[in-house]
């Protein structure tokens, strides 16, 4: 399977400035080694957007009950806000893994280069561990917003 390389380059300075980003599309050089990083992006992923896709049922259909597989999968209070970390960690292990900043300076300008090698699996996990974090989180502040705005039973 073939993979993405997004290149993205800022140069500043003397009064100009420019922006260059690239995608292209690459052959997979070693597919054996890039499959350990998807399967632990996977692992620490999966779990919570499967318990997150069973709560969002169980809010929206009055006869659906989840609370024996989200308790299962949870395991308990610790452990389920532990599994709330699982994917924030899988994209920052994405990305220490599979991005590579430069920076560099020369004739009176800064350069900055970031490059980004991904497989389409790596994509779509680090897309995934992006909307479960950004939903899990985003829920929190709004609940924390409306607390401190009066709304008792979000306290």
């Amino acid at each position: 399977m073939g993979g993405m390389v997004a290149h993205f380059q800022v140069d500043l300075g003397r009064g100009h400035a420019g922006a260059h980003l690239t995608l292209d599309r690459v052959a997979d050089q070693h597919p054996r080694r890039r499959r350990w990083l998807l399967l632990v992006a996977v692992a620490l992923t999966l779990p919570f957007a499967v318990a997150l896709a069973l709560a969002g049922l169980s809010s929206a259909i009055p006869g659906f009950r989840t609370q024996g597989p989200i308790a299962w999968l949870t395991g308990g209070r610790h452990v389920g806000l532990a599994l709330a970390y699982g994917p924030p960690l899988a994209l920052l292990i994405l990305i220490f893994a599979r991005v590579r900043m430069h920076f560099s300076r020369g004739a009176g300008r800064w350069s900055g280069r970031v490059e980004a090698r991904l497989e389409l699996w790596e994509v779509m996990t680090a897309l995934l561990a992006l909307a479960v974090a950004g939903i899990f989180f985003g829920h929190l502040a709004a609940d924390a917003w409306a607390c401190a705005n009066g709304v008792r039973s979000a306290c």
